[in-house]
């Protein structure tokens, strides 16, 4: 029997909050009574190089990272040259519209979703003088 599982990878340089963003969506998931499954992957480096983690979330217990995931969030290049295999057809790909990304490689049926994260709000200090 096929179980319903829900894959969502997010990818980028380290220092992006990466493992964060992963581990906030896992407990989530989590509060909601799913069944929840975390990957992280990162290089044994001092200082930079390529962050992932993966998400799994489903109904029934979920043993195993996937092969192939249905949502990703692609925050540098490497997320898309390095993971392409890992890529499903028909995924939903969010990526940083303010990195000019090169696609030539992503042949897939994929949607992509161009987000500015320069927009995104910020938080504001606030301070007794205001």
């Amino acid at each position: 029997m096929a179980q319903d599982i829900f894959s969502l990878t997010i990818g980028g340089q380290a220092g992006q909050g990466i493992k964060a963003a992963g581990l906030m969506l896992a407990k989530i998931a989590t509060r909601l009574g799913k069944d929840v499954y975390t990957y992280s992957e990162y290089p044994s480096l001092i200082k930079g190089g390529h962050n992932l983690t993966q998400v799994s979330i489903s109904k029934e217990e979920v043993t195993a990272p996937r092969k192939t995931n249905e949502f990703w969030i692609a925050l540098d290049q490497n997320t898309l040259n390095v993971h392409l295999p890992e890529f499903k057809d028909g995924c939903e790909i969010i990526i940083d519209e303010e990195k000019n990304m090169i696609f030539l490689k992503l042949i897939k049926k994929a949607s992509l979703i161009p987000f500015l994260w320069a927009n995104w709000p910020r938080r504001r200090r606030i301070t007794d003088h205001e």
